[in-house]
């Protein structure tokens, strides 16, 4: 039986799994994409203004990212990748993808709100990629002590069990009775 991944008229036998999880993001991508385009087709068209006009930057920087995004995309389907250049693949086409949205989010926001929030958002993609470490090894030391506390609590339960059924198995002449 054939098992590789048929995506975009194109099987891939290697990396199937890497392929249809990058569609599962495009096809998130898309939806998000054209969602802020359809709001920020609203926010200028009561504005009576264009956002080329306004954001004339922003809107060439928005291209870019989505033709890279656009051409990431195509790699992906036209193309058997290999293992060395697949981490790169990976990073342009989710920095285009994330830029791409960041990009639309921007024209609907002010400039202090678009920044606090690529800021927040920098700032805790720091503090996680720092901290994950210690925040695993505290997780797994949690759930290493909470793995012990319960094997005492079990084994702790076990004995006071077994040694009341000896005791009635005692009291009982040597039989034990089922409660």
């Amino acid at each position: 039986m054939d098992r590789s991944y048929h995506v975009g008229g194109v099987r891939d036998h290697a990396g199937g799994k890497d392929r249809s999880s990058l569609i599962a993001f495009h096809q998130s991508f898309v939806s998000l994409i054209t969602v802020l385009a359809i709001l920020v087709g609203i926010h200028f068209q009561t504005q009576k203004s264009s956002p080329v006009e306004t954001h004339l930057a922003m809107i060439l920087t928005l291209i870019m990212a989505a033709v890279v995004y656009s051409i990431v995309l195509a790699g992906i389907n036209l193309q058997p990748r290999s293992s060395e250049n697949l981490n790169l693949i990976r990073l342009a086409y989710f920095g285009s993808g994330i830029l791409t949205c960041d990009l639309l989010l921007g024209l609907l926001m002010s400039y202090l709100w678009w920044f606090v929030g690529n800021l927040c958002t920098i700032l805790i993609v720091i503090i996680l990629h720092r901290w994950l470490q210690p925040i695993y090894q505290f997780l797994c030391q949690s759930r290493d002590w909470l793995q012990k506390k319960f094997e005492a609590v079990r084994l702790a339960a076990s004995e006071t069990f077994s040694l009341t059924r000896n005791t009635e198995e005692q009291q009982n002449g040597g039989n034990w009775l089922p409660v």
